[in-house]
């Protein structure tokens, strides 16, 4: 936890908290790094109670941890995740937007280009077609990025200011669809 918040991320799960007189609690927290003129200036925290289930999971998740049980796993940001070996199993947890589409549409071409290349001879038609799709798959992709991807970067990061206490400088976006309207609500 303190890792990831030093470096400047949020950290979101269940914990143990300590009270003064010795005893614990157990709480969902959403914690912040605090930055003042770009530097990490402390953290804030806001804990919600939880249920006897996530209670549990979480017990026997740090119990698991400090007996050197969870092998090839480990927490990040707050999520478990698959380390070593195993860490492509959790690609779909930590891999970024503008990869995730970059990757669909990648693996939407490859298979167009197998099942063409499967039921159909290579003819110079074919070739153009499949030369026309790759490169409409790029743009595709790009624009997927440029439109949807990079303005929910620009909101996630409006997001972290605004909850360090830096939502001095709002940016807006001119649109009226969800990634506009998610903007307005953060801002």
């Amino acid at each position: 936890m303190w890792r990831t918040l030093k470096a400047g991320k949020l950290w979101t799960a269940v914990v143990k908290n300590r009270r003064k007189n010795g005893d614990y609690y157990w709480v969902k927290t959403g914690s912040t790094p605090l930055m003042k003129d770009g530097e990490l200036a402390g953290f804030m925290s806001v804990r919600t109670p939880v249920g006897q289930e996530d209670i549990q999971q979480a017990s026997a998740l740090y119990r698991d941890m400090n007996e050197g049980k969870l092998t090839h796993r480990t927490l990040y940001q707050g999520i478990l995740i698959f380390t070593g070996p195993l860490k492509f199993l959790s690609i779909g947890k930590v891999i970024p937007l503008r990869w995730r589409i970059r990757s669909y549409l990648s693996i939407l071409f490859l298979f167009t280009l197998a099942a063409l290349f499967i039921t159909t001879p290579i003819t110079p038609p074919l070739t153009v077609f499949l030369l026309s799709f790759f490169f409409a798959t790029l743009l595709a992709s790009e624009f997927l990025v440029r439109h949807i991807a990079a303005p929910l970067e620009k909101i996630l990061s409006q997001a972290i200011n605004s909850a360090s206490g830096q939502a001095d400088k709002h940016f807006q976006l001119n649109r009226v669809d969800e990634v506009g309207m998610l903007l307005r609500a953060v801002n």
